[in-house]
């Protein structure tokens, strides 16, 4: 889900269906109320914030079931969407974030052919999503390779862009390794500055993004290299220029299991700009927090996350939080 000034945008992954609207793409004022939007004609897209509005970048699919670049389109209020053609940067697209200032994209590359083949990564920056220009921000994240721990991925929160992702190059990842990982800040996407402090694991994209609380933020990793399963969390309260690992996994704790596999936090956290929630397994404790440091216990009763993904079946939303396909209002 993306939030804009005009209130938040939602695009599904999967190809709609035959006389569909739209390509899974709804938009809401408040969180609460949705309604497809009307005028994008891929399969899918995915959605950044732009200088003019909004920005969607198209895929279709072929015979195949293989995703192909489609059409970007452009809209100043979610509803009403111009096609503008093909996005002219190379590869596949991997992420996408924008701002006023402008939009990034890390699209992975193809080079070689037959046995030789190898993909690699390359930074974009745009203002329209139709016209693209190569960034020249990390040597060591546009040099990693494909299958070397996590692709460049960017997001953004509060006007300033955040890219992260494994640096290389490398080969692919073996058991109990973990490649180095890099982030870079940015307040146009054009200018960017590397952040300090540390975290062992990466972050990246799917399993690795940060959520942003009012006072702090919380940076999900993944060290898959290291151990199956295993992840991580750091914490920064200057605005991700300073990172720190919480080897507590905040009031989670760790989880414990059997075999070969690593630890992660015994729970869920997620958060929607203002705040944190966090839930342990079991669904019996929660707790919030406004800067991912400082914890206060909450009554619960919205269920059970264990299983549950912090990117996926656990969500908070302006109002409320969405876990698996319950969703409970906050009182």
């Amino acid at each position: 889900m993306l939030q804009w000034s005009g209130g938040y945008v939602a695009a599904a992954s999967l190809m709609h269906y035959v006389g569909d609207p739209s390509p899974g793409l709804w938009i809401s004022a408040d969180g609460k109320t949705w309604t497809a939007a009307r005028g994008v004609s891929d399969d899918a897209a995915r959605v950044s914030v732009a200088p003019a509005g909004l920005v969607a970048i198209g895929f279709d699919t072929n015979v195949a079931g293989d995703q192909m670049i489609g059409s970007a389109w452009s809209s100043p209020d979610g509803r009403n969407w111009t096609k503008l053609g093909q996005p002219d940067f190379p590869g596949r697209l991997v992420s996408i974030a924008g701002t006023s200032s402008g939009i990034v994209a890390t699209v992975g590359i193809t080079h070689g052919t037959g046995k030789g083949q190898y993909g690699s990564f390359q930074i974009e920056f745009s203002t329209d999503g139709l016209h693209w220009t190569a960034e020249n921000v990390s040597p060591g994240l546009s040099s990693a390779q494909v299958f070397y721990g996590e692709p460049p991925h960017v997001q953004t929160h509060a006007g300033q862009f955040y890219l992260m992702g494994s640096a290389g190059p490398g080969t692919t990842i073996v058991a109990g390794v973990s490649p180095p990982d890099e982030m870079w800040l940015s307040g146009d996407g054009k200018t960017w500055t590397k952040s300090a402090g540390g975290y062992s694991a990466s972050g990246g994209l799917d399993a690795d993004y940060i959520d942003f609380g009012r006072d702090g933020m919380i940076l999900h990793t993944d060290a898959y290299g290291a151990a199956p399963g295993a992840t991580g969390i750091a914490y920064s309260n200057d605005g991700g220029r300073t990172w720190h690992e919480d080897t507590k996994y905040g009031p989670l704790g760790p989880s414990t299991c059997q075999g070969a596999c690593g630890n992660g936090e015994d729970g869920v956290i997620g958060a929607n700009g203002t705040y944190f929630v966090a839930v342990k397994n079991g669904g019996k404790q929660a707790w919030l927090s406004y800067d991912g440091q400082h914890w206060s216990s909450i009554a619960w009763t919205g269920g059970d996350p264990t299983g549950a993904w912090n990117g996926n079946g656990f969500l908070v939303m302006p109002h409320g939080v969405l876990l698996a396909d319950s969703y409970g209002a906050a009182s």
